[in-house]
């Protein structure tokens, strides 16, 4: 490539990246005059092109670009997302098993071609190539090895946190130790995060998002959001429960009978155990949400409890007309502080919601403002998503005035709130005994 063209594709790329994609497509337009075997500017365009909606002219840059450089597979990466983009997983597949023939070890073609096994209903390949992309991303390194790598640009993931989410990872680990006590590695690297946590402390305040020193970095960046536990747990059939449709509750609201339906006794006996162990020991909670101190682990980035294969099928064969064709199209856990705020009002772009709370009932101190939120209204299917999911202002207006219509629905553990996705709702706030073991945890499983 001239140096002139390459300053040419920098100013397109600064250009789409500001959104100006008429100014990035004319720049690019011109390098191809001079040269139509620069890879770079086929490569933009194909994402200009695809913003636009012109599904054919990208893939034909995509392909343009993937000849030219056919060992740039970042190339064929972005091809495979662009195809999950336009909904066609099986030609995401095709180019995503070419690169990982190639590069095995591509986080990014093992998280693609997951989601991709996952749109086509695939489960068991899809949570395959999760959690090899998670164990690659996450996995603990010695400190020779990322020394040696130390030129690479950190991951926010790797280098910011919360005060809340250090009081969490310190709890977990002495958690850990204290089951483990042979493996004393967890105390060291408890010890090691009260250190930072103390400076760290010194300087954030309202538990807002902030990056370590550089001292801080050095003493933990070795293990700090690493997967360094997943107990390997089996549950026994049935992993359901009895499913008592909590009637009374049900009388206490007016909506349809299969809109809202409220399950206790959701998971078997075995499986309730067996979930709450995952979520007390796996070092999964990477996600550290805003200020109100709650965690995230997701299923594409090593949240996989035991149940995570069999719920599909059992749903369908418990509640047929429910869950008849629908696929799991995502699964993740919210940990708690003791007291505090819950989730904002949002809706999920699903087809059906399951919450479920874990938490045993005796860490509950006030159960009944510390579970669900919900009204059965639905987000308007005529109109994007995010413009009002991303907006809290367009959600309390589609509220506003119909507060009669709102339903608190209690915590309890292994109390499953079954409901349509697009409705409005919110976990509630929470008051839950201090301690480690006591925090409320929910999961949720949106199915489409």
């Amino acid at each position: 490539m001239t140096s002139q063209n390459q300053n040419d594709l920098n100013i397109a790329i600064a250009a789409f990246q500001k959104g100006e994609l008429d100014t990035a497509e004319r720049v690019c337009i011109n390098i191809l005059s001079r040269d139509s075997c620069d890879a770079g500017a086929n490569y933009i365009l194909a994402l200009i092109n695809g913003q636009k909606g012109l599904k054919n002219v990208a893939i034909n840059h995509f392909r343009e670009a993937i000849f030219i450089a056919p060992e740039y597979f970042n190339y064929r990466i972005a091809l495979s997302s662009y195809y999950l983009e336009i909904n066609n997983p099986e030609s995401a597949i095709k180019e995503l098993e070419i690169v990982l023939s190639k590069v095995p070890d591509s986080i990014a073609a093992h998280t693609n071609i997951g989601t991709a096994f996952k749109k086509k209903g695939n489960l068991e390949k899809a949570l395959a190539h999760f959690d090899k992309a998670a164990f690659l991303f996450r996995k603990p390194q010695d400190k020779d090895f990322i020394n040696n790598n130390r030129q690479n640009e950190v991951h926010p993931t790797f280098s910011m946190t919360r005060e809340t989410k250090l009081e969490h990872d310190i709890q977990q680990l002495e958690f850990l130790q204290s089951r483990y006590p042979s493996n004393v590695i967890f105390s060291q690297y408890a010890n090691k995060m009260l250190d930072v946590l103390a400076s760290f402390r010194s300087r954030n305040i309202n538990n807002g998002l902030g990056s370590f020193s550089e001292l801080e970095y050095e003493k933990i960046y070795d293990f700090y959001n690493k997967i360094l536990f997943r107990p390997i747990l089996h549950d026994e059939s049935p992993i359901l429960g009895d499913h008592k449709v909590n009637t009374l509750l049900s009388e206490r609201f007016d909506y349809k009978a299969d809109d809202i339906v409220i399950i206790d006794d959701f998971l078997s006996e075995v499986s309730l155990v067996n979930v709450q162990r995952y979520c007390l020991e796996s070092t999964v909670w990477f996600d550290t949400k805003n200020d109100s101190g709650y965690l995230g682990a997701y299923m594409h980035d090593g949240f996989i409890p035991s149940f995570t294969l069999a719920i599909q099928p059992a749903l369908r064969e418990k509640w047929e007309k429910l869950f008849l064709g629908k696929v799991l199209k995502q699964l993740w856990a919210f940990k708690y502080v003791s007291e505090g705020e819950g989730t904002r009002f949002h809706a999920d772009d699903a087809s059906i919601n399951v919450n479920l709370w874990i938490t045993p009932d005796n860490c509950c101190l006030d159960p009944e403002n510390s579970g669900l939120t919900l009204f059965p209204i639905n987000i308007p299917e005529n109109i994007a998503f995010s413009y009002y999911n991303n907006d809290k202002n367009r959600l309390n207006d589609l509220i506003k005035g119909r507060e009669r219509e709102k339903l608190i629905i209690p915590y309890k553990c292994n109390r499953a709130v079954i409901f349509k996705s697009r409705f409005i709702h919110k976990t509630s706030g929470c008051k839950f005994i201090p301690g480690y073991e006591n925090r409320r945890i929910n999961i949720t499983l949106l199915f489409d």
